[in-house]
């Protein structure tokens, strides 16, 4: 945890997460930490007029959850009150105060003070009690790993991000969702937060890789491929390794024909693959294919793809993978 007190005013060369320029009515109630270093992209969702959350877009759709919960609640309610009109009551209040109140939760995140550094990251939430702001941070130096997992299509999705540290323990995550098409996605949405991070983490740990590929040869990324099969690629100078359980799938450049990512998955096609064969997930098919959330470290590990085996990963899927 850490604080900070004061209102911060965002220097000229400073964007919104979604890369726009940060709206002008904005208030940073909370000054960014200089532990993460020179800021990138920031976000307050405290307005001079009001919040995000206030905005009547949003209290629509915190509408519709409760309402959809109201309906869910007297389905249950009808059913234990056996036809009890007190039951059905009962069960829709109970429904729309849980959806309504579940989801306004989740969006919260809109009317936080969020920071994106080169070193790390920074999130506050609204404090009215006091002129001390209390939030989270995370120094990407204390972290070795992030899991992205999304799951959607063009009409929204939901994300969850989670750095972790050596010993496995999650350090700062982000949860979340958006509504809309990609290139309409809400400025003031948290998922813009989590891009901005993911993309920060991976410029600082970018270099530190291609360090450690040049002493030792290799880079290795958990897959974590259900709760048995210990499983992790080793991406190298011109080759890239599937090793799972012990029994290791080599393919140099010359074998791969293509790395699609399509629809939450990533898939390394050999040149030795024919249709017929069934798409394997430990390569012994000619297909491997990966699950996007499970591959640690992930666009760390699509850019090394291109840049280090020597194979252009292609996006297959009009989704932000």
């Amino acid at each position: 945890m850490a604080e900070s007190a004061g209102k911060w005013i965002p220097p000229s060369d400073v964007t919104a997460h979604s890369g726009d320029l940060i709206p002008s009515d904005s208030i940073f109630f909370a000054a960014p930490p200089p532990e993460i270093g020179q800021v990138l992209s920031a976000h307050s969702g405290i307005r001079t007029n009001g919040s995000a959350i206030t905005r009547p877009s949003i209290l629509k759709v915190v509408a519709c959850f409760a309402l959809l919960g109201g309906v869910t609640g007297e389905t249950i309610g009808l059913g234990l009150g056996h036809g009890n009109i007190s039951g059905r009551l009962i069960g829709a209040v109970i429904g729309a105060l849980l959806f309504g109140w579940a989801f306004a939760k989740r969006e919260l995140g809109r009317n936080e003070c969020t920071y994106v550094g080169i070193l790390g990251v920074a999130r506050f939430s609204p404090n009215h009690k006091g002129p001390a702001q209390r939030g989270q941070v995370l120094l990407f130096a204390d972290a070795v790993d992030l899991q992205t997992a999304l799951l959607g299509r063009k009409h929204g999705t939901h994300f969850h991000y989670a750095w972790r540290s050596a010993q496995g323990k999650v350090l700062f995550k982000l949860v979340g969702g958006y509504y809309g098409t990609q290139k309409h996605i809400d400025p003031d949405a948290v998922f813009h937060f989590a891009r901005a991070a993911e993309e920060a983490w991976s410029g600082y740990l970018l270099p530190k890789v291609l360090e450690d590929i040049r002493q030792s040869g290799s880079y290795h990324s958990q897959t974590r491929r259900g709760l048995i099969a210990n499983q992790h690629l080793v991406v190298g100078p011109g080759f890239l390794d599937l090793v799972t359980d012990g029994k290791t799938i080599h393919s140099a450049a010359n074998d791969i024909a293509d790395i699609v990512v399509d629809r939450g998955w990533i898939i390394i096609r050999r040149k030795d693959a024919q249709d017929r064969q069934i798409n394997s997930f430990d390569g012994s098919h000619g297909i491997i294919r990966l699950s996007y959330g499970c591959v640690g470290n992930v666009r760390v590990v699509l850019t090394l793809m291109s840049e280090v085996v020597g194979v252009k990963w292609q996006n297959a899927a009009e989704v932000i993978w």
